[in-house]
């Protein structure tokens, strides 16, 4: 057996010399998530890992040292401060989606909305942390990714959430159903940047859920025309965008009748999320 701390102090040493930036924090993580053991108790020093838990060590390190995401290997992730399953084949919640659900939760408690559309829901973490902050709100999630259904409507049940249903469907084929505001985390990186993206991201996240096509707007060219013909009177649509494309989604709601136009800020002051009022 080897001692807590050794094991510690060795993954931390590992990963940083593997280009993992923040290794103490990671390996804190895994140690609490998968091996059930806090390094802030104070006893941690004194502990000794069993067999099982120094294999799950060295499988998670061995996996983070090729760049495989953190999430993935802890196989959950908090978002909202609700956690949330995390797997393979689906997009990885983020902090900066927090930013879309905040923008939608002040217009939906501001007028009082009840019926929500997700469209590319993913995990369905922007549709659940809806549902669960707004008690009034229901949410369909629409993904095209079978993985992706699977993933929402399990995490749907372990945050007690049943105002929130996942279903299968290509959201640039046909709108469906009448909401009082649609939401969106659509795909929005250039296809020819893709490449060019941190491993984790691009060796790892579906491209299905990051690519959107040469200009990186083809997504919001086609949802924004087709889904607003499943807006009640009044609603409005709330999209999360990369950097720099507010700008162009911005005329892309006025061409499309939009009014009450905003944009929204993430935690690193980028422009990153617009909401639009249909007229």
């Amino acid at each position: 057996m080897i001692n807590a701390k050794e094991a510690f102090l060795k993954a931390s040493t590992e990963l940083k010399e593997n280009g993992i930036e923040n290794s103490t924090y990671e390996v804190r993580e895994i140690f609490k998530e998968l091996l059930k053991l806090n390094p802030f108790d104070i006893d941690f020093a004194q502990k000794e890992l069993s067999q099982s838990q120094e294999d799950l060590l060295n499988d998670a390190v061995n996996r983070r040292k090729m760049h495989e995401p953190l999430q993935y290997i802890l196989k959950k992730w908090e978002f909202m401060s609700l956690d949330f399953n995390v797997r393979s084949g689906v997009l990885i919640p983020r902090q900066d989606t927090e930013t879309l659900v905040e923008c939608a939760l002040e217009v939906v408690k501001q007028n009082n909305f009840t019926q929500c559309a997700d469209l590319c829901t993913g995990s369905g973490c922007i549709g659940i942390s809806l549902c669960h902050y707004s008690k009034g709100l229901f949410t369909q999630g629409y993904d095209i990714s079978d993985a992706a259904i699977e993933l929402a409507t399990e995490n749907a049940f372990l945050n007690s959430c049943d105002r929130f249903i996942a279903k299968k469907h290509d959201v640039l084929l046909s709108a469906i159903g009448k909401y009082d505001i649609i939401v969106s985390n659509p795909p929005y990186i250039k296809t020819q940047v893709i490449s060019s993206l941190q491993s984790e991201v691009k060796d790892y996240e579906p491209h299905l859920a990051l690519d959107g096509g040469e200009s990186g707007y083809e997504f919001y060219k086609a949802i924004i025309p087709l889904w607003k013909n499943a807006l009640n009177k009044g609603g409005y649509m709330c999209f999360e965008c990369g950097e720099g494309q507010a700008e162009e989604i911005v005329k892309l709601f006025e061409v499309n009748g939009f009014s009450q136009i905003r944009t929204f800020k993430d935690y690193n002051k980028i422009d990153r999320v617009i909401s639009a009022k249909l007229l």
